[in-house]
């Protein structure tokens, strides 16, 4: 990689490959006030250079964001665009119809309830419940696929019962 020195001293040699290719021989341009590097190529490159006029321009007088930052006043801060769409209203029937569900939901909540079946005495509502799927995985996989423990193993009616010997 060139240094330094090696930009500001072949500026010109820098100029007449760009203006020939269009790239710099590096990627990296100097700043020309402290010794950081900034990547410049593609697209960032074609617009600094139309920022700052020609690729001379910029090879003699580039700086990176940290010297340009120091040398902003304190207390400039940037233009704030006020240029918005001004937010929609709500029409008077959206909010009539988000009511009405509100209510048809709340009276929804308590038009039903839960029975409580104990599965242990009523056999014929543990054959239903279990007919699809184990109602214990937990003790059916920690004894090695058997159900040894299950209280409703009398009642179940699930297809992997079975009882280790």
């Amino acid at each position: 990689m060139a240094t330094l020195t090696h930009q500001r001293t072949n500026v010109s040699t820098w100029t007449k490959l760009y203006t020939e290719t269009g790239k710099l021989p590096q990627s990296k341009v100097g700043c020309n006030t402290c010794s950081n590097y900034t990547t410049l190529f593609g697209d960032n490159l074609i617009k600094r250079v139309a920022r700052f006029g020609t690729i001379k321009l910029l090879l003699e007088t580039f700086k990176c964001r940290f010297c340009l930052s120091d040398t902003k006043p304190d207390g400039v801060q940037r233009a704030v665009i006020v240029d918005r769409k001004p937010r929609k209203k709500r029409t008077d029937t959206k909010v009539a119809r988000e009511e009405a569900l509100m209510v048809t939901v709340s009276s929804m909540k308590h038009t039903y309830r839960t029975t409580t079946v104990d599965l242990v005495k009523n056999a014929s509502e543990c054959a239903v419940t279990t007919k699809g799927s184990c109602f214990h995985p937990n003790l059916y996989l920690d004894n090695g696929r058997f159900c040894n423990g299950c209280a409703l193993f009398d009642n179940c009616a699930c297809a992997i019962k079975k009882l280790k010997r």
